[in-house]
């Protein structure tokens, strides 16, 4: 191996080795300084694997034995002063030289990019390192992190075995069954299969499927499932075939319905592979792997066909984004690893971003929202633009999410008839969609006329307010509820509603999250106030409820309101003024709205905020901003959003084979996602995903 695959390959060790250390810590800085005290020591083939130490990410108390952050930017990049931007970093003279270096004849890039046709099936030594050392971070995939590799370094084999040993523990802890599902391109299937095959044989038992009509019997003792893209499609096509038996069974009745079938579409077996594909009990205890994102005439079915996936969570592999003619943000709200696209230089970054002409330029897509810096397996996720990245604008109309019980009373009525009359195939389609409309979990949609889950609903304008995107069926149920009392003027009305629901309707997944967001605030800086926005009062009720209702000593504290300038103490049964004051010590937690908030001027005594938002539309995204930019850089923001939103504790328990332990361990996944965003006014970012000061490093001297 000739030098310098073999420095780039030790730096990629070293900071993976590093991001294991402390999966929060691969900021822009923290990539700096392990690029500059792991890998640029001279290593050659005389350094043996075990004499390489791990990357310096220490605890907090040690960070005054690293390089200063002034240090890093002029001995690595030469900067003379100030913070350094992602930017500045893709039109650095070091990142052109790592460009050029790993372009080179021999290099794993350069061999990649011409042999794209003929992907290879025998991975190298290093990227077998790789591989394992990956294998320790699977946890951290899970709770935030991100996977980006030049191609040629094991993407596929890093994500299969991420996947294997998170799927490996919870089917442990759970005594379930689980299973990963690979999508890939057809060219693609056997030389997958046969990488599993040589390399990871002792994990997995792969098959390759290519008909959906193959049967869920013979399926089910592999652990490795692998499909390619125009089987999801066709399957999504036989979804809008079952929208459109439910709505000719809404509005003709099972008899007109079932006399216009085939004997194909009545007999259509309930347990194929369809049924893995689908929204199903099944599908749940899956890992859906997206591996090379298809583009040209597939890619608008495949995106549809992707967001109705309903699985245990979802990988992307991919060096190319879904465009800005689909709805690719429902998409983004699932996956767990995002795609990436590396960046020649500055100038080609510029041009993703160019939204004067929505069409696409250098074959690439208008819709780019990644800020991609790709150093050797470190991202910097796209939620780290700064103030002056202008968003692509999204088209979307107004969408009604109406919650519609009745509707999935009358389809389970039905499913009745259907089985009575032999027809398993749409009884077992109309059964799924009835429970799913019954309890909220699924919405029909009116304006797209189909079923969709409630995660992937919501409304609003890039120019105006965004509509009510009720993202759990506790929240969607209880709105149902109030609107029937005429009270949604005044947020009050929910009180009594929310104080007499039982406590595991209250927790919904992103109160979960902010409970689990304030624990570890609190473990780390005890005392730190912290305000929690949210974009409805409904959820700010059922915060303030959960908070009142926990009983250990963390959450022995008082909820405070801020409304119109006025902070409410709910131990004094008064409201003060709080225009120019901090809150109270004794009043730890303050609930508020958006509007309140970006009103405020308190903030000089809280620790954190907490931000309960979808980013659904762009006026939503405008809100976060604002308000990041309102409290300044001393405050860092934690937006905490529900990726999966499947429904209130309640509604999946009435699900056969519900597991609460599984629940819980899901409910884990969720909470731990959260998002860090703070900058400078002169441009510069720092963003950790972990809510600590300590961890953020947003020191006087950052």
């Amino acid at each position: 191996m000739d030098f310098i695959e073999r420095k780039h390959c030790r730096r990629y060790l070293d900071i993976a080795r590093a991001v294991a250390v402390n999966p929060y810590k691969h900021t822009v800085r923290d990539v700096l300084v392990s690029l500059h005290e792991a890998s640029f020591k001279g290593f050659d083939d005389s350094t043996p694997d075990q004499d390489i130490q791990d990357a310096g990410v220490g605890e907090p108390e040690q960070d005054g034995e690293h390089l200063s952050a002034l240090a890093v930017k002029q001995q690595y990049l030469g900067f003379p002063q100030g913070p350094v931007h992602v930017l500045d970093l893709l039109d650095s003279q070091e990142w052109k030289d790592h460009m050029t270096s790993i372009s080179r004849p021999g290099s794993t890039w350069a061999a990649n990019n011409r042999q794209r046709e003929r992907p290879r099936t025998t991975p190298k030594p290093h990227q077998l390192q790789a591989i394992e050392k990956l294998c320790t971070m699977a946890k951290g995939f899970f709770k935030g992190g991100f996977l980006a590799h030049p191609p040629g370094m094991g993407k596929t084999m890093s994500v299969l075995c991420a996947a294997f040993e998170h799927l490996r523990q919870l089917g442990t802890a759970c005594e379930i069954r689980t299973f990963i599902l690979y999508v890939t391109a057809e060219k693609c299937l056997s030389a997958v299969y046969n990488e599993v095959q040589c390399n990871v044989k002792s994990r997995f038992s792969a098959i390759v499927v290519k008909s959906l009509d193959q049967p869920w019997s013979e399926l089910k003792q592999y652990n490795l499932i692998i499909v390619s893209h125009e089987l999801l499609i066709e399957s999504w096509v036989k979804v809008k075939e079952t929208i459109k038996l439910l709505e000719s069974v809404r509005l003709n009745g099972v008899e007109a319905t079932i006399s216009r079938l085939s004997e194909e579409q009545l007999k259509q077996p309930k347990s194929s592979l369809l049924s893995i594909l689908h929204n199903t009990a099944v599908g749940k205890n899956a890992c859906l792997i997206v591996d090379k994102w298809p583009f040209g005439d597939k890619e608008a079915d495949f995106t549809k066909a992707a967001q109705a996936m309903d699985t245990h969570s979802t990988f992307l592999v991919s060096d190319r984004l879904v465009s800005e003619s689909n709805d690719w943000r429902d998409v983004y709200n699932q996956i767990s690893i995002l795609p990436v696209q590396p960046f020649a230089n500055k100038a080609h970054f510029e041009a993703m971003f160019d939204t004067k002409h929505r069409s696409r330029r250098q074959g690439q897509d208008a819709g780019y929202q990644l800020l991609a810096c790709l150093l050797d397996g470190i991202v910097i996720p796209h939620w780290l633009w700064g103030p002056f990245v202008p968003l692509p604008p999204l088209n979307r109309k107004r969408i009604n999410t109406g919650y519609d019980s009745e509707l999935g009373d009358g389809v389970h009525g039905l499913t009745v008839d259907a089985l009575q009359k032999g027809a398993l195939g749409l009884a077992s389609c109309l059964a799924y969609h009835s429970f799913g409309l019954a309890s909220g979990r699924i919405v029909y949609d009116y304006h797209r006329k189909c079923i969709a889950p409630v995660c992937t609903m919501y409304g609003g304008d890039d120019d105006g307010p965004a509509a009510a995107n009720l993202d759990t069926t506790l929240e969607a149920h209880l709105a149902e509820r109030t609107e029937r009392l005429d009270h949604l003027n005044t947020g009050r009305a929910w009180l009594g509603i929310v104080k007499a629901a039982p406590s595991e309707d209250v927790m919904s997944f992103r109160v979960k999250a902010v409970l689990s967001t304030m624990r570890s605030i609190w473990e780390r800086s005890p005392g730190e106030a912290i305000v929690i926005a949210t974009e409805s009062d409904l959820l700010k009720v059922l915060i303030a409820e959960a908070i009142r209702r926990e009983s250990d000593a963390v959450f022995a504290v008082a909820v405070a309101e801020y409304e119109g300038g006025r902070l409410l103490d709910p131990l004094a049964g008064t409201a003060i003024q709080a225009s120019n004051l901090a809150p109270d010590r004794r009043l730890r937690v303050v609930v508020t709205s958006y509007e309140n908030a970006q009103h405020g001027r308190w903030f000089g005594g809280v620790g954190h905020v907490i931000m309960c938002n979808q980013l659904a539309g762009k006026s939503e995204e405008d809100r976060v901003l604002g308000l990041v930019r309102h409290v300044g850089a001393g405050v860092p923001v934690v937006n905490v959003y529900d990726l999966y939103a499947p429904g209130c504790r309640h509604d999946r328990a009435a699900r056969d084979g519900y597991d609460a332990q599984a629940d819980d361990l899901r409910g884990q996944d969720v909470v731990l996602w959260w998002l860090v965003l703070s900058w400078r006014p002169d441009g510069a970012i720092g963003c950790r995903p972990a809510p600590s000061r300590e961890l953020l490093g947003l020191s006087s001297s950052w």
